[in-house]
């Protein structure tokens, strides 16, 4: 249906300050279950490209650009990431829990004592912080991010499971982290990814 995809219509990529234009007029369109691969050299604007996809404005141009994502209606500035959501080289891992890193900028903790949901039923719940987000996550969602992914073994280095806390940058290979960042895209489950070099250390 018209306005469920990703349109760029004719977008000017160039540097700010520097007079240098990467590329002219592009024009492309990805639908809701398709895919787009952009290449090119170091430095050609691929990653600025995601940039501006995200709302960033990396061009310092102040105005409105060629580009529609599903989201931005009413003047939003960035499409929630339930719409579009990256996963890049360098993967930020906040403190926190293992469920923690899965749920980002969402927060997962156990349930309030008392509740169904108790420790003891099985199940944890997930905290929603980020209001783009819609729906719930379970338990057995996060395992099998973790297990696609490869780092099912994470949640098996303490008895806490998806509650164990570490500083998760410092324990992590930049492989692991990637493979952390990907199972957190998979976990959230976003209309639209846009991947930049997130599995350059896998």
């Amino acid at each position: 249906p018209d306005g469920a995809g990703i349109e760029v219509d004719g977008l000017d990529l160039a540097l700010p300050g520097r007079g240098r234009t990467l590329a002219q007029g592009l024009r492309f369109g990805v639908r809701e279950g398709g895919a787009l691969l952009v290449s090119g050299p170091n430095a050609c604007g691929k990653s600025l490209l995601g940039a501006v996809l995200l709302g960033l404005d990396p061009l310092g141009s102040g105005r409105p650009l060629p580009v529609r994502v599903p989201g931005l209606a009413g003047g939003a500035a960035r499409p929630p990431l339930a719409v579009l959501m990256p996963s890049t080289q360098r993967v930020y891992l906040p403190p926190g829990n293992l469920g923690d890193q899965l749920c980002y900028p969402g927060r997962y903790r156990a349930p309030d004592p008392g509740s169904d949901r108790a420790p003891g039923s099985g199940a944890q719940e997930w905290v929603n912080t980020d209001r783009s987000l819609d729906g719930t996550g379970r338990e057995e969602d996060m395992e099998r991010a973790l297990d696609v992914t490869g780092i099912a073994y994470l949640k098996k280095r303490d008895p806490s499971g998806l509650l164990f806390v570490c500083n998760w940058g410092e324990i992590l290979s930049g492989g692991e982290q990637q493979r952390l960042g990907f199972a957190r895209l998979l976990f959230r489950r976003p209309r639209f990814a846009l991947l930049d070099e997130c599995t350059s250390m896998v």
